[in-house]
């Protein structure tokens, strides 16, 4: 596999099969997005990140995954989805956020 296209997937139009590569942290956004009343159409989606493989998502999805990494996201989730498991509150969102907003 190309190293470059590590850490991104494809999305590919039905109708037309015009497709568009991006960082698989973005695909669960972009398909909530596309399937719900957003405003988000699939020419927006090609009008932002060009159709077929582009270079600005693989420097951008690298770029991201190492400002995460050295803020400490992945653990900072972790730790916070650990505790939600343990408490196990009637509203999880409201205590995540909680939870992020108390231990920065």
């Amino acid at each position: 596999m190309n190293p470059e296209l590590l850490g991104t997937a494809t999305l590919r139009e039905r109708d037309s099969t015009e497709q568009v590569r991006l960082p698989l942290t973005d695909i669960p956004d972009v398909l909530y997005k596309l399937c719900s009343a957003s405003p988000l159409c699939w020419a927006d989606l090609v009008a932002a990140h060009g159709s077929g493989t582009s270079s600005t998502v693989k420097e951008g999805s690298a770029g991201m995954l190492s400002y995460l990494a050295e803020q400490g996201v992945a653990a900072k989730l972790n730790a916070a989805v650990n505790e939600l498991a343990k408490a196990k509150p009637a509203d999880a969102m409201a205590f995540l956020v909680d939870y992020l907003q108390k231990h920065k």
